[in-house]
């Protein structure tokens, strides 16, 4: 009687486990035992009472094909209300976990089917129970280390575009619709190799389905990456222009400065005015490497060395970046030296506190070097370091933001860390 009711109503069993596995990183509604039991048994409720209502056995295989495709469909609805009903999301983010779950259950019924088949079984003999439960637990171990654990990384993305639910959904429903009219011809115990290549057909359809759902999210994830650079880039450009108003209001109180200072040498001690030449000297050490933008960037990011002990060679010609506008200059630039100073503050010997920028131009290209000490250990995904800030989800683009501004220009980007002595190589070809 019990191994009767499993057998009738293990399509619940697995469809819950599947949905449990796709939503379990969504956010609780407040009382989510008592909705989940809820959930399970509306489900446990509908199949008991279909499986009295609707036997297997009904005799015109058309009727018995639009039966099973309701029974599906209630299944569907419920599954949807109680993802919204268990979970905080909304109905397309329900809509997407429950395409996942029933691609998933979809795969592993398919999986063990093939498994019986190859072990010369069927659903009812002895020893199946036990294959069903090994394929079954096999198979979500795989779905989860393939699929959900990427899915966790960013789950806000996923229930926000819709183009992949509408696939997803199509999927599953065709996937379905072309079991129930298969079996009416193609029975497990009577013809095993045409079960047997529709059993492998339905897996592959049911991989890819969620192959097409995890690529679509791997594209939004870039689409996200990318708009979030342009509007970094978009944020450099007002950065730059208001970094060269503040600069040159710096330089014109410094030219003043230097003017007083010359009548006031008698009236001051001589250590005196040393001091003030050499605090004025250092917001008005302009560099001139033939570019304005450079020039900027590298009086800012001189000051903050200043600041934080950092010493700062640089021997840069800047007119071969004469072709690149000023933002792009300032981001590229900005980006490299920010990620230099902060890996030198977190040097604890002041005298390796060191940064060394170089800018030249060579064989038709502007070849920028810039080297660093740093402590620690740094991780690399797609070529580029990874950000060591907590925060992975708005931090870590100012490589990515090099990078992409040397993608624009057809350019390379370079990395090498060995011995704590972190280079950065970029080679931009210069129109000719």
């Amino acid at each position: 009687m019990v191994t009767e009711f499993f057998t009738d109503n293990g399509f619940v069993l697995e469809l819950l486990a599947a949905t449990a596995l796709f939503c379990h990183f969504l956010d609780r509604r407040p009382h989510f035992i008592g909705r989940a039991l809820a959930f399970a048994f509306a489900m446990m409720a509908f199949s008991v009472a279909y499986n009295f209502l609707f036997p297997l056995s009904y005799p015109v295989p058309a009727i018995r094909t639009l039966i099973r495709i309701a029974k599906y469909l209630g299944f569907f609805a419920i599954g949807l209300a109680g993802i919204y009903f268990c979970f905080e999301t909304n109905l397309f983010g329900a809509l997407f976990c429950i395409n996942c779950a029933l691609a998933t259950q979809h795969l592993c019924y398919r999986a063990y089917a093939v498994i019986l088949i190859a072990f010369g079984k069927t659903y009812s003999s002895r020893g199946s129970t036990i294959i069903i439960l090994l394929g079954t637990a096999f198979v979500y171990t795989l779905v989860y280390i393939f699929f959900v654990r990427k899915l966790k990384k960013h789950p806000e993305e996923h229930l926000e575009n819709r183009l992949n639910i509408v696939v997803g959904a199509i999927l599953v429903v065709t996937n379905v619709l072309l079991l129930f009219m298969m079996e009416n011809y193609i029975a497990f115990e009577g013809e095993a190799k045409p079960f047997l290549l529709l059993s492998c057909y339905h897996v592959i359809l049911c991989v890819f389905t969620l192959m097409i759902e995890q690529g679509f999210l791997q594209n939004i994830a870039l689409s996200r990456d990318k708009d979030m650079l342009e509007h970094l880039l978009s944020m450099q450009e007002e950065k730059f222009q208001t970094t060269k108003a503040s600069m040159d209001m710096i330089n014109i109180k410094c030219h003043d400065m230097k003017h007083q200072i010359s009548h006031m040498t008698g009236r001051l001690d001589h250590d005196s005015v040393e001091e003030l030449e050499r605090i004025i000297n250092i917001y008005d050490s302009n560099l001139k490497t033939g570019n304005e933008a450079l020039d900027i960037c590298l009086m800012e990011k001189k000051l903050l060395c200043e600041r934080d002990g950092i010493s700062f060679d640089c021997i840069a010609d800047g007119s071969c970046l004469s072709f690149m506008p000023a933002a792009d200059v300032f981001s590229l630039f900005g980006n490299a030296l920010d990620n230099a100073i902060e890996a030198c503050t977190k040097i604890q010997n002041a005298e390796k506190r060191i940064i060394s920028l170089t800018v030249r131009r060579q064989l038709g290209m502007a070849v920028i070097h810039v080297e660093n000490n740093f402590e620690g250990n740094l991780t690399f995904a797609n070529g580029l370091p990874q950000t060591t800030k907590s925060d992975k989800n708005y931090h870590g683009f100012g490589m990515q933001s090099i990078r992409m501004i040397a993608d624009k220009y057809k350019g390379t980007v370079a990395i090498l860390n060995q011995d704590g002595v972190f280079n950065l190589n970029i080679t931009i070809p210069i129109p000719a």
